[in-house]
């Protein structure tokens, strides 16, 4: 996706840390409902967590966290639907 691209080229080369990354990341309105939208349309129909199966996927999780890669922040191939840990 073109704008994880973008967003990627706006992460500091040198210092990205995973707060850092999570900024960037919850910062990133419209690129999330994008990535958000794509995930559901691939799985139209199924919509579920990635890791229960048993729920709505209505999060996206950094399938590699975040502490541990935060260059992968928007890494197409590290997200995946989950169930919102949020209440």
């Amino acid at each position: 996706m073109k704008l994880l691209a973008q967003a990627q080229a706006r992460l500091p080369e040198v210092g990205l840390t995973e707060k850092v990354a999570r900024n960037a990341w919850n910062a990133a309105d419209g690129t999330r409902a994008r990535v958000a939208t794509a995930l559901r349309t691939m799985a139209s129909g199924i919509e579920r967590c990635m890791y229960c199966s048993e729920s709505l996927g209505t999060a996206i999780d950094h399938f590699e966290p975040l502490r541990l890669a935060p260059r992968r922040v928007f890494d197409w191939y590290n997200h995946l639907p989950a169930v919102s840990t949020t209440v």
